[in-house]
């Protein structure tokens, strides 16, 4: 009779302990799902929610750089004269860097996440890949060269001829020259150009004059005129939106001014002023959104309805680079003294 009261409360013990198994699997099954439901939401920088656009990180370079986004999101450039450092998004934790070293010229990052752009010599241009801290390929243009840039994928390299108004563009991953653009004129000695935001197009500058080119079909489009030197310019992805800045008349006055065009019809949109000059200039991914650095401030716009949304003022020094993440949800800002923040909508 004990044996078999014995071996009941075993039998007991052991279905109670495996009731309680299943419990606990069901109770971890249900708490990893309300985790992973709860976790935050990444929200897109609109007009809707501009009010909430606050400052989340910050670093100091010491020196004024650049920055430029990952086509992934995950990280950004940010590039000094010499030197170019990849830093993660979310912590802000340098990834990996290179000095180019005190004589040489660094041209550009790609959104790769990986891989920049110099010269030791001006006669050729080094690929190299900052997280395997090796040489990719050298570019040996047979002309004279003085500035080279990314295209947005990183899929191209655009070098600017120093003899001819002229854009060579090169395939990265084979080293060699596709295209050749020209047909642009300026009397001025100095110009330069970059491919455009949407891929598509090709910026030239000079001085005062902007004027985009249709790289496939190789068609100048309309000119922008400007009464003062261009600062900076942006186009929105999607080709629509043509932004510049430089200083001009306005009811009299001479003023800084940021103005949108329309880049197929040369149709200026709209213009905005300010008592301090412009010194950058970014659209969000979707257009909808003007973002422009000047001294101590980023002043943001609604880009379709030109009304001015929100001042962010954060700084002590001008802010010389602005970035939109490539999925709309951050802002990255540098000033020309080496402070750099990271902006996201915060509920």
């Amino acid at each position: 009779m004990k044996k078999t009261m014995s071996l009941l409360v075993l039998i007991c013990i052991a279905t109670s302990l495996t009731a309680c198994h299943k419990e606990v699997e069901e109770v971890a099954t249900v708490t990893a799902t309300e985790v992973k439901i709860q976790q935050p939401q990444k929200l897109i920088i609109s007009a809707e929610n501009i009010s909430e656009l606050k400052e989340v990180r910050s670093l100091n370079t010491k020196e004024s750089v650049t920055c430029k986004w990952s086509s992934d999101g995950k990280t950004f450039w940010l590039v000094g004269l010499q030197e170019a450092k990849l830093y993660d998004s979310a912590t802000f934790g340098e990834v990996a860097g290179y000095d180019v070293s005190e004589y040489a010229a660094l041209y550009d990052v790609s959104s790769d996440g990986s891989t920049l752009a110099y010269s030791l010599d001006g006669a050729e241009i080094i690929l190299y890949d900052v997280l395997k801290q090796d040489e990719i390929r050298i570019i040996q243009p047979d002309f004279y060269y003085h500035y080279a840039s990314f295209s947005p994928d990183g899929k191209f390299l655009a070098i600017m001829s120093l003899d001819e108004i002229q854009a060579n563009i090169w395939d990265v991953s084979t080293g060699k020259n596709v295209t050749t653009l020209e047909g642009f004129m300026t009397a001025a000695p100095v110009y330069s150009g970059r491919i455009a935001e949407d891929g598509k197009t090709f910026l030239w500058i000079s001085r005062g004059t902007v004027q985009p080119m249709n790289i496939e079909s190789k068609t100048m489009g309309p000119e922008f005129s400007h009464e003062d030197f261009v600062t900076s310019i942006a186009l929105s992805p999607d080709g629509k939106i043509l932004a510049t800045t430089a200083a001009g008349t306005v009811n009299g006055e001479f003023t800084p001014l940021v103005k949108l065009w329309d880049p197929a019809s040369g149709e200026e949109l709209g213009y905005f002023t300010n008592a301090d000059p412009f010194t950058s200039l970014t659209l969000s991914p979707n257009g909808s959104i003007l973002a422009a650095g000047t001294k101590k401030t980023v002043i943001i716009w609604d880009a379709k309805n030109h009304n001015q949304l929100t001042t962010l003022l954060a700084y002590d020094e001008y802010i010389n680079s602005l970035a939109f993440s490539p999925d709309g949800t951050q802002l990255v800002s540098c000033g020309t003294e080496g402070t750099v923040k990271i902006w996201k909508i915060v509920k």
